[in-house]
């Protein structure tokens, strides 16, 4: 395996990260790193998830109410960030939100193991994938993040957000890129414009942090969505509009989940960025969601 992947396991070092020719990511630890030596396969099944099949029993992520809010999501093009732990379903929602934008976009996606297939999946939407590992200066994901904004994308799809990616998906999303999605490491939504702007700090530009802030509240994390996983399940347990005032950030819950009733309830209408974006991009949609009360006249 590690032959085949052009990779080393050594005295040296003691550990190698290859794939398989299916996707599956394989971890190997050796003597001296671990106590004794082991192998972990870790598949990723090429499966066309959907916002529907989501909704069916065997997953059980979402209901017919939340899949109506998350595609008038997409359709509006407003930035998107995924929160949860390892496991809570972060890729599986991802591809089902793909699978709603329209096939003529181009999407860019970048991650450190390509786990999505999104070309295999979706074989008719205008995709160009990029597998950027950290340990390879030359192609890394700041290097195929600068040429990715240069290959005309109307969303970009950046599996991970980290710190050498940050200032520059931040500056595409605040430059036009409407509807990109990320996903990022934190414990709630509150936290996710701090953490990112933690992120953008640590290249040491002279940036201002409460500007810095501001944008990235206002930009990159306009929709916030929570992933948990419960009783083996993998839910969304909040969908919320997230922005800043007066240094404070504000999370609005439009859905969540109630753990006792096991059910998703709405929580608040949607705010005026969202209603004009939406209105514009999708007007049939907009009427629906008006007409179920999610828009206040």
């Amino acid at each position: 395996l590690v032959l085949f992947n052009q990779e080393s396991i050594t005295a040296r070092k003691k550990w190698a990260e290859v794939s398989l020719p299916d996707g599956a990511r394989v971890t190997m630890t050796g003597f001296g790193y671990t106590r004794e030596p082991t192998i972990t396969i870790r598949f990723f099944p090429v499966q066309a998830h959907t916002l529907e099949s989501l909704m069916n029993a065997s997953y059980s992520t979402l209901d017919e109410q939340t899949a109506q809010l998350l595609r008038a999501i997409v359709a509006a093009r407003l930035n998107i960030v995924i929160i949860g732990a390892t496991n809570s379903g972060k890729s599986h929602l991802l591809k089902a939100l793909i699978a709603e934008m329209p096939d003529e976009q181009r999407i860019v996606t970048i991650e450190q193991r390509c786990e999505l297939f999104i070309g295999k999946l979706f074989p008719d939407k205008n995709v160009v994938e990029f597998e950027a590992p950290d340990d390879d200066r030359s192609h890394n994901g700041e290097q195929a993040f600068r040429l990715a904004l240069r290959q005309s994308p109307e969303r970009i799809i950046l599996a991970e957000i980290r710190d050498q990616e940050a200032n520059l998906y931040v500056r595409a999303c605040t430059r036009g890129h409407m509807g990109s999605m990320t996903t990022v490491h934190v414990n709630t939504l509150e936290d996710v414009p701090d953490a990112i702007a933690d992120m953008c700090m640590q290249d040491r530009r002279g940036m201002n942090p409460e500007r810095l802030r501001r944008r990235i509240a206002h930009f990159v994390t306009q929709i916030g969505i929570e992933m948990r996983l419960i009783e083996g399940k993998r839910k969304i347990v909040r969908i919320s509009e997230l922005s800043e005032l007066d240094g404070e950030i504000n999370v609005h819950d439009l859905i969540s989940y109630d753990y006792r009733s096991g059910r998703w309830v709405k929580k608040h209408s949607l705010s005026s960025t969202f209603r004009y974006q939406l209105q514009m991009l999708n007007p049939e949609l907009y009427e629906s969601l008006r007409r179920k009360g999610w828009i206040l006249d």
